[in-house]
């Protein structure tokens, strides 16, 4: 089965860097998504994540949905900056109704052509 969440080469030690296809699946959350992001949380105490998506058709399956939901209600608020980019319309919504509890830091959304602009702005260079 192939990968729905993979690691890219710009993460570091604070920002987590992904490239997100297909239909998310729960192990590949939690093995590329949520335990590198807790190891940047327990190195810095907060984080930065940069998310392509090769798609605008990515979905989630839902029991990774609802384990997401959970997670990001536990790390919002140590949130500095997301960046994701070409973003399917479902992530621009579910990113306003977390707005509320994920309070700290920022997001933003960028076309594919932005992707350089994304990485800068997420890692704080901009």
């Amino acid at each position: 089965m192939e990968k729905t969440i993979l690691l890219l080469p710009e993460t570091d030690d604070r920002t987590l860097c992904l490239e997100m296809r297909g239909n998310i699946a729960l192990r590949d959350f939690q093995d590329s998504f949520e335990a590198p992001l807790r190891a940047i949380i327990a190195r810095q105490g907060s984080y930065n994540i940069f998310a392509v998506y090769t798609d605008d058709n990515a979905r989630w399956q839902e029991d990774a949905a609802h384990y997401s939901f959970r997670f990001y209600n536990e790390i919002g608020p140590l949130r500095h900056r997301v960046a994701f980019v070409n973003a399917p319309d479902s992530r621009h919504l579910i990113t306003k109704i977390l707005q509320p509890v994920i309070v700290n830091g920022e997001a933003r959304f960028f076309d594919p052509d932005q992707r350089d602009e994304a990485l800068t702005w997420v890692k704080g260079q901009s």
